[in-house]
């Protein structure tokens, strides 16, 4: 015979197994897209890199005819002079971008540091 008490407990039970998955579920998405993040970005910056090697060698007359030769569906590639000014971009016409001089990222990268930034754009 089933009793209320043996109901509440197989209730109790229940509840604690979806609490359980439900937590777990969350923890492993945070990882997950924690190291989906950090790949993204050290892949970025070896891409950065090795742009940057072509950059220093290449007499750049038509940054943004190397912008769209060199980006991809997945990377985006954007050249920027010192003053902020976008003079190249594989995904967006350069006549309508602003000034990227006060661009956290960029402030990093002309201090000599790697300049990272999440944004939807």
């Amino acid at each position: 015979m089933i009793t209320k008490t043996l109901v509440r407990r197989y209730v109790a039970y229940i509840l604690l197994v979806i609490l359980s998955i439900a937590v777990a579920s969350f923890s492993a998405g945070r990882v997950i897209r924690s190291a989906s993040y950090e790949q993204t970005e050290n892949t970025l910056r070896e891409t950065a890199e090795t742009l940057q090697a072509i950059l220093r060698t290449t007499d750049l007359q038509d940054a943004d005819l190397f912008c769209r030769t060199v980006g991809t569906a997945t990377t985006r590639v954007t050249v920027i002079r010192r003053d902020g000014v976008v003079i190249g971009d594989s995904l967006t016409d350069i006549s309508t971008m602003d000034n990227h001089a006060s661009r956290q990222e960029i402030r990093v990268a002309y201090a000599g540091g790697v300049g990272v930034s999440r944004r939807y754009s």
